[in-house]
């Protein structure tokens, strides 16, 4: 009976459990781990929407530039005419594709940032208009800078046009 006792304690004595640094080390690992999956899984969200945002902002520039093109030339030296016609135009959906409901970035983000007009002087586009060019003149050009943004500065894009008279 005493090699059984002293089996039985002998047993006990190798059976050595887990202490608590361990078990603290473990935990600490653990949550680092976590900690690191959980900060790449935000920052892959984060440019998966970015990415959407940027191609809704590319698709509404290139509406509202074809939207452009359908505007007569305006040559009173516009500032806000451009962007209501626009506006107009594509909610004409018999010309243009009605854009998804499910689009962030829709056309009504997209503002006529400048226009600038063609200066055969200096050979470049400048902020002087000249309202009282003939129709045909060459230089009935102006530079039409469509711009696409929102409010979280996710999506800031901008597309220039070249509009001639």
């Amino acid at each position: 009976m005493n090699r059984f006792l002293e089996r039985r304690i002998r047993m006990r004595a190798e059976e050595s459990g887990v202490t608590l640094v361990e078990l603290l080390v473990a935990i600490a690992i653990t949550g680092i781990v976590a900690v690191g999956i959980l900060a790449s899984l935000t920052t892959l969200s984060i440019s998966s929407d970015r990415a959407r945002k940027g191609g809704d902002a590319g698709s509404a520039l290139v509406t509202a530039s074809d939207a452009l093109q359908v505007v007569t030339y305006d040559a009173a030296c516009p500032s806000a005419s451009y962007q209501s016609a626009i506006q107009t135009a594509v909610a004409d959906t018999s010309k243009f594709p009605a854009i998804g409901t499910e689009m962030r970035v829709t056309v009504s983000n997209v503002t006529v940032f400048s226009v600038e007009y063609w200066n055969a002087a200096t050979a470049s586009f400048g902020p002087t208009c000249t309202p009282a060019l003939a129709v045909g003149d060459p230089r009935r050009l102006q530079l039409v800078t469509l711009r696409a943004s929102l409010t979280d500065a996710r999506v800031d894009r901008t597309l220039q046009v070249v509009k001639r008279g």
